[in-house]
C-alpha cells in the first residue's frame, strides 16, 4: 500500500508541474470533404417544329456526396450552342440559357436528384447544344458534369444533329433498307435535300447519309445529258438511214385512192394501146 500511495503522490505531482508550466494535452479530429460528384446527366432532344413561342424543357442530374447531400450547397446548369457560342457567354434566345437555381428532388443519404428547367425560345439556333450541370458544396468545391443535345427543326428541309431517315424524312430523305426481311441494314438518302456538315461529322450515333453522285457514262442510266452518240454503252446504238423508215408504212385513205386509180388508168391505157395496134395490122 506504501508503495501504491507514493506511485500516486509522485504522479500528481508531474501533474502540478506540468500545469505550472503551461503544458496542456490537446486533441484534433480532421474530417475529409468529398466533392461533389455528377455520374450521370440525362435530357432529351429538342425538335422546335411548329414552335411559335418558347417550349419548357428539361436538363436533370444525379448528384452524390459522400459528407451527405445537405453538404451540396448549390445546383446550377448552362445549355449552349458551341457553334455560336461558350460556355461563358451571356444568355441569349439564339445560343445561351442559364439556370442558377436547380432544385433538388429524390433526395437520400449521400444523393440528390437535380431538376434544371429552361425555356428554350423558337429562334435558338439549330446544331449541337451542350447541358452542363454544376454542384457546389459549402466549401465551395465543385463538380460538374455535361451531354450533348440536339436541337432540331423537323420540316426546315436541313438534315441537321440529331436528324436521320427515321426522325425525319422529310429533312433526310426515305430510308432504304437492305438484306431482305427478317434483318439487314438500312441505308440513308439525301437525294435533293441539303445536308448539315454536323449530322456527318458529330452525331454518330445517326445513321451517315449517302452523298448524291453525277451521273456518268457507264453507270447504266441514260442521263439528260448522254446520246447515243455520247454514250453508246447507256443509251443504246444510233438507229441508221435504213431503220428511220417504217418496217411497215401505213397509208392514208387519199394515197390508198391514188395508188388505185393510178392503176386503172395505167391499165386501161394498156388496154385502149393494144386495141389499136391490133387493129392496126389487121390493115
Amino acid at each position: 500500500m506504501a508503495a501504491a500511495k507514493k506511485i500516486i503522490i509522485f504522479c500528481l505531482f508531474l501533474f502540478i508541474i506540468s500545469f505550472a508550466r503551461g503544458d496542456s494535452a490537446s486533441t484534433s479530429i480532421s474530417i475529409t470533404n468529398f466533392i461533389p460528384n455528377i455520374p450521370l446527366v440525362e435530357s432529351t432532344n429538342i425538335n422546335l417544329q411548329g414552335v411559335t413561342g418558347n417550349v419548357l424543357w428539361w436538363c436533370n442530374a444525379t448528384i452524390v456526396d459522400n459528407n451527405g447531400y445537405i453538404d451540396i450547397n448549390n445546383t446550377n446548369a448552362t445549355f449552349w450552342n458551341p457553334t455560336y457560342s461558350n460556355e461563358f457567354s451571356l444568355d441569349n434566345v439564339y445560343e445561351h440559357y442559364t439556370n442558377k437555381s436547380c432544385q433538388f428532388e429524390n433526395k437520400s443519404a449521400t444523393t440528390v436528384y437535380a431538376h434544371c428547367l429552361f425555356n428554350i425560345s423558337y429562334k435558338a439556333n439549330v446544331g449541337r447544344w451542350i447541358c452542363k450541370i454544376y454542384a457546389n458544396d459549402t466549401l465551395n468545391s465543385e463538380g460538374d458534369s455535361q451531354i450533348n443535345i440536339a436541337v432540331y427543326k423537323c420540316g426546315d428541309n436541313v438534315c441537321t444533329y440529331g436528324e436521320d431517315c427515321h426522325i425525319c424524312p422529310s429533312d433526310c430523305g426515305r430510308c432504304s433498307y437492305s438484306g431482305g426481311w427478317g434483318g439487314g441494314s438500312y441505308i440513308q438518302k439525301t437525294t435533293n435535300k441539303t445536308l448539315d456538315k454536323t449530322t456527318a461529322e458529330k452525331n454518330t450515333n445517326a445513321p451517315q447519309p449517302i452523298k448524291k453522285t453525277t451521273s456518268y457514262c457507264g453507270d447504266g442510266i441514260c442521263a439528260k445529258n448522254e446520246t447515243c452518240k455520247s454514250c453508246q454503252g447507256d443509251c443504246g446504238a444510233c438507229p441508221t438511214e435504213k431503220s428511220k423508215l417504217p418496217a411497215n408504212p401505213r397509208l392514208t385513205p387519199l394515197q390508198s385512192n391514188l395508188i388505185v386509180i393510178t392503176s386503172l388508168l395505167s391499165l386501161f391505157g394498156l388496154v385502149t394501146y393494144r386495141l389499136f395496134k391490133t387493129r392496126g395490122n389487121k390493115k
